[in-house]
């Protein structure tokens, strides 16, 4: 799976504080790191989250996915 970060962006955060974080989600291998402004902007605010997500699902290779869980197992254990 591949990983996407969401940095939640706030009226006070700095480009350069953006950038860092994003710096380090890359750095620590994920697919991408998107700024988030969706709480003030709404749904706009997420669309580039939402470009970067549908990116990593068709880069990922569907042989390697595999459950985190065994499909077997009851639902409560499932989400424990």
């Amino acid at each position: 799976v591949q990983v996407v970060v969401a940095i939640n962006q706030f009226k006070s955060d700095t480009a350069a504080e953006m950038e860092a974080i994003r710096k380090a989600s890359m750095d620590a291998g994920a697919y991408d790191a998107v700024v988030s402004n969706h709480w003030a902007e709404g749904g706009k605010g997420a669309e580039a989250l939402g470009v970067a997500v549908i990116a990593a699902c068709e880069a990922g290779k569907s042989e390697d996915f595999r459950y985190l869980y065994d499909l077997e197992l009851p639902i409560r254990s499932k989400i424990e």
